[in-house]
């Protein structure tokens, strides 16, 4: 019997060889596509990316720490600028409430000719029961003329008058007698300053009570005091009414005298 053996011929195209083909190829696109000096860059770039980011990096530390402190600086100089806005800020907000004060205190202007006044010194920088305003006898001020508070408030009569001030003596001023009438009943009654307040002694009959308002007895009746407590006295048969003054001192800022 005989066998007829095929002989498998060795491919032209083997795995190979077509990878060397492939790598040929390669090799020559780079070649022609970018010149044999660049490779090398291309190759290291990334290596060259790094280096020089190290350099610029120490190259530009000067300027980087001179940039924070300039920073820092210019921090300094906003909270500096931002404290003294607040300080302006704070400023105008007085001013304004003082500018809003007089504004209130001149639309109470009496009816009558009066000379406005601003308070400059209240206690306890002066002796208590008084003020002292900024007019005087340059301004045709004299001893003795009332003291309102508005247009219908009296708060006492100027003492001592100097040329640029004077000094206002209040209805509360110890030993000051002042005559009254209560608005409710129209009784009369006398009043005498006590330092800090005022007090009418009456018999025990007297209809007076707690939020009385006194005026005077003036030719122009103005409101000058207020009852705060009334006490009775048996054994005597009196009454003791203690009394304020119609507004708070401390709040008073502009006042008006009647020359």
């Amino acid at each position: 019997m005989t066998y007829l053996i095929k002989q498998n011929k060795p491919s032209f195209f083997s795995k190979k060889i077509l990878a060397a083909i492939v790598f040929v190829v390669l090799a020559l696109i780079i070649i022609l596509v970018r010149p044999v000096q660049d490779i090398g860059s291309f190759v290291l770039s990334p290596f060259f990316a790094i280096g020089d980011s190290f350099s610029g990096t120490v190259r530009n530390a000067p300027e980087n720490l001179k940039s924070r402190t300039e920073l820092l600086t210019e921090l300094q100089n906003l909270e500096q600028e931002l404290e003294r806005l607040r300080i302006d800020r704070e400023s105008l907000e007085a001013l304004t409430f003082e500018n809003k004060s007089l504004r209130m205190s001149l639309s109470l202007r009496p009816a009558a000719t009066a000379q406005a006044a601003e308070v400059i010194a209240r206690p306890p920088q002066i002796p208590f029961d008084t003020l002292m305003i900024d007019r005087g006898k340059d301004d045709g001020l004299e001893s003795g003329n009332l003291v309102l508070a508005g247009d219908r408030v009296l708060l006492g009569k100027l003492g001592k008058v100097s040329q640029n001030f004077s000094i206002v003596i209040l209805n509360s001023f110890g030993q000051t007698s002042l005559s009254g009438s209560l608005t409710r009943t129209g009784e009369a009654l006398e009043m005498r300053g006590t330092y800090g307040g005022m007090e009418a002694e009456v018999p025990i009959d007297f209809d007076i009570e707690i939020g009385d308002i006194v005026i005077t007895e003036h030719a122009s009746s103005y409101t000058t005091a207020i009852v705060g407590s009334v006490e009775e006295n048996k054994s005597s048969g009196r009454k003791l009414a203690l009394l304020s003054l119609p507004v708070p001192i401390s709040k008073v800022k502009i006042v008006f005298i009647i020359k």
